[in-house]
């Protein structure tokens, strides 16, 4: 339930981020907003494979 909350507010997230992107244009704080919220899902991913196992 949780990890199904969690990936619906990250989808938020990209979709918020990819908006003002094209709404905005391509401005350096969006980018980097959108570089660290990958590297967040990315880091949220790897933590939990390494959990099931």
């Amino acid at each position: 339930m949780v990890r199904k909350i969690n990936i619906f507010l990250w989808l938020v997230v990209f979709f918020y981020l990819i908006y003002a992107l094209v709404m905005e244009g391509p401005t350096a704080k969006m980018i980097g907003l959108l570089v660290l919220a990958v590297l967040a899902v990315l880091a949220q991913i790897i933590g939990w494979r390494r959990k099931r196992k």
